[in-house]
């Protein structure tokens, strides 16, 4: 976020990015945006649509603990947090889609298969 420009009783704000759900607070010459934060892009809606893809969402959602899922985007050098996650579907669904944004399948894929050997098919 830009620093506030003050002009009189006016107060100009200029936010970058996804604000969506976002609360201003403006005290003083102070001005404060609370945000959570969002999974990037349209991972919510996210639907996995390749072999792959299905098969790392199923393996994630059903055979990760939430904290296995945040080790693993760690891996990957993808911040969990950013994700804007509260439960074990969305992560997983929001590391798949990460995870395709940057190229990362395969790697992700390769995390799976060592920590759960056998429950997904490498090609």
């Amino acid at each position: 976020m830009k620093k506030p420009k003050q002009s009189g009783n006016r107060i100009t704000i200029h936010i970058g990015g996804d604000a969506k759900g976002a609360n201003i607070t403006a005290i003083g010459g102070s001005v404060q945006l609370h945000a959570q934060p969002t999974p990037s892009g349209d991972a919510a809606l996210f639907e996995p649509r390749t072999p792959l893809q299905k098969q790392l969402y199923e393996v994630l959602r059903k055979r990760f603990t939430l904290e296995e899922l945040e080790n693993i985007s760690f891996e990957l050098g993808i911040a969990f947090d950013n994700l804007g996650v509260k439960s074990r579907d969305s992560a997983a669904r929001a590391l798949v889609y990460a995870a395709a944004q940057h190229n990362l399948e395969r790697k992700l894929a390769e995390l799976v298969a060592r920590e759960r050997p056998g429950a997904i098919k490498l090609q």
